[in-house]
């Protein structure tokens, strides 16, 4: 399992180095293969419910309703990234 994460994180991370598909108030948007990655480059003080809402809310900002879609959270090179998908 720990192999399969691996994988999936460097490739996120190299996704991150990508031209954005978006830029909302809090959150850096990419497209990866494994799905839409919000991303967030400084800690925040809220929790990461909380934070998960909000990008919710953001993605609407640019067209993606994310509210019915699975999601991850990593924490890849001090950024905390969502990657949400079907």
């Amino acid at each position: 399992m720990s192999n399969k994460m691996d994988s999936k994180r460097s490739l996120i991370e190299a996704y991150l180095e990508d031209i954005p598909i978006g830029i909302t108030k809090v959150f850096t948007w990419y497209a990866t293969p494994i799905g839409i990655a919000a991303s967030i480059s400084s800690l925040p003080v809220v929790d990461s419910d909380k934070l998960l809402e909000i990008a919710i809310n953001e993605g609407r900002e640019i067209a993606l309703d994310l509210s019915k879609e699975e999601n991850e959270y990593y924490k890849i090179n001090e950024r905390i990234v969502f990657v949400f998908y079907s």
